[in-house]
């Protein structure tokens, strides 16, 4: 299995302000990253197929993610109002405690697995941004696809009781797209992926811990809750405010309950 490179950063030399300071500012959240996505997954392949499945190090090891897990909306958007003015692009710091905490490519790389660094050349990239085998064979004229129309093509391969490697093929392009990089399911999907996935040893090799990260942190980013809080003022809105979070919250989460469950070790 490949380590991820670190990714070092400069500490902040002081404690900035929160971007929030208000409260009890209700909120709810919703992700899109889906913990169903392994457990379809699961009943779309064969016991042969989840095999092989497993043979590819980076993805093919999230198929055995527990599927039982709760989102923590509650969490996550307190944690949202605790984070603090930061000038580095490609990390956040949130207020924990009177403590600063980080959540930057560093923890990301740690908790997942998933390769930060390296990969294809741009030139096989590019190679493999050619032929759309699988787009041409399921939806021939089709403009593009949704997480949907993969999840009802694999649903459809998994009645016949043929042997199909397509079906690990479309099972690693579902897994990025209803978990890892999980956007609006209105919207199509990346055709890259599906190309890429014509090439499975490829696939496993393209950085997707760079593209998950980067969109899970925009997301969290686009949340200005200091500006939804002054709407809310203005029009003197009730009830919670609502939004969505994009990418993989799912590991952000992972990042904050470890810190609480060393909190509560060491200071309990």
């Amino acid at each position: 299995m490949q380590i991820p490179k670190a990714v070092h950063t400069l500490e902040l030399c002081e404690v900035p302000p929160r971007i929030v300071t208000v409260e009890d500012f209700p909120g709810k959240i919703s992700i899109r990253s889906k913990l169903n996505v392994i457990q379809n997954i699961h009943n779309w392949l064969t016991e042969r197929e989840r095999v092989w499945f497993r043979r590819y190090p980076q993805l093919g090891r999230l198929i055995d993610l527990p599927t039982k897990g709760n989102f923590s909306g509650a969490l996550m958007h307190h944690l949202l109002l605790r984070r603090m003015e930061c000038q580095k692009e490609h990390e956040v710091w949130f207020s924990a405690e009177g403590k600063p905490l980080r959540f930057s490519l560093n923890e990301f790389a740690l908790i997942t697995g998933l390769y930060t660094s390296g990969g294809p050349s741009q030139e096989e990239i590019k190679s493999h941004e050619v032929e759309e085998i699988l787009m041409n064979k399921y939806w021939p004229g089709a403009n593009g696809v949704t997480v949907d129309d993969v999840a009802k093509k694999l649903e459809e391969l998994s009645k016949k009781k043929v042997k199909s490697k397509d079906r690990v093929r479309l099972a690693f392009v579902y897994m990025i797209a209803g978990f890892l990089m999980a956007g609006d399911p209105r919207k199509k999907i990346n055709s890259s992926w599906l190309q890429y996935a014509a090439d499975l040893n490829f696939f496993d090799q393209y950085p997707w811990g760079i593209e998950c990260y980067d969109l899970t942190l925009t997301s969290l980013k686009k949340i200005n809750l200091a500006e939804k809080w002054e709407k809310r003022c203005e029009k003197n809105k009730k009830g919670p405010e609502n939004y969505d979070l994009y990418g993989c919250p799912w590991i952000f989460q992972v990042r904050f309950s470890l810190y609480a469950s060393i909190v509560f070790f060491f200071f309990s």
